[in-house]
């Protein structure tokens, strides 16, 4: 999650998995007003948000946030944290209807007062990924939309193609905009070159010369485009020494 301050409101980009009192949290950083911006659906990302009044998720993943708010779902993501066992019942946060949220757009505008949030849509990881332009700081948040594992084997993402093209427009659109870029997982901080980096891999995976690497997470199953560093912790750190790496269906390359 990022928090995000101008001199009149508060943003906070994504709400985690829903566990604990995040309302709170966020109020003993932040006298401001907080309106909520969801980058995408997943478990991990939207399932906090219903503490919150002021909240916007791209429509397009209404399906997604209802898949990923059962609770079996919820507690099936969050047993993989050593920290579940301390988990109860009453920790959870009860979600709310997609249809109580507001849609999100390509291109929206959000002045907090001397900071200006712009949403740059990238469908791929999910049918509504978004990534956050902050203009003023000059600086990219691309939540799960473009990182250094990319995950696009699941049901609900796009084909390796169209992610592609829906990541270059995006790429287009920011350009020269940004000198800072920040990520959702892992080592947040990236190079400005992390968009380019992955669309090179998209190339060597339309081409047949990537690594293909076979991925399990999370009973999905896909192949890994540049091999990474797995030492039981998995980092997922690739092994050239670049960021931007992702794991695609090998059936929808052309999709």
């Amino acid at each position: 999650m990022y928090l995000l301050e101008g001199e009149e409101k508060a943003a906070l980009i994504d709400t985690g998995s829903g566990v604990g009192d995040l309302k709170s949290c966020v109020a003993s950083l932040t006298q401001l007003p907080v309106m909520v911006l969801i980058t995408h659906g997943h478990v991990d990302h939207a399932m906090g948000a219903a503490q919150f009044e002021e909240v916007y998720i791209s429509y397009k993943d209404k399906g997604v946030y209802i898949e990923n708010s059962g609770m079996e779902v919820r507690k099936n993501y969050l047993s993989a944290s050593p920290r579940f066992v301390e988990v109860e019942e009453a920790d959870y946060i009860p979600v709310k209807p997609a249809d109580s949220f507001q849609d999100l757009n390509d291109g929206d505008v959000f002045d907090l007062g001397g900071l200006t949030i712009e949403t740059v849509a990238c469908a791929g990881h999910s049918p509504g990924s978004m990534m956050f332009l902050l203009c003023e700081d000059q600086a990219l948040i691309t939540g799960d939309a473009c990182a250094y594992f990319t995950m696009l084997q699941g049901d609900s993402c796009l084909g390796l193609s169209t992610y592609e093209r829906n990541l270059r427009a995006a790429g287009k659109r920011t350009e020269g905009r940004y000198d800072q870029v920040y990520m959702s997982h892992g080592n947040i901080i990236a190079p400005v070159t992390l968009i380019d980096e992955v669309l090179e891999v998209c190339e060597l995976v339309k081409s047949g010369s990537d690594d293909k690497v076979a991925f399990d997470f999370l009973q999905t199953k896909g192949m890994v485009a540049k091999a990474f560093e797995n030492n039981g912790v998995s980092s997922y750190a690739r092994l050239d020494g670049k960021i931007g790496n992702l794991v695609y269906n090998p059936d929808r390359i052309w999709d």
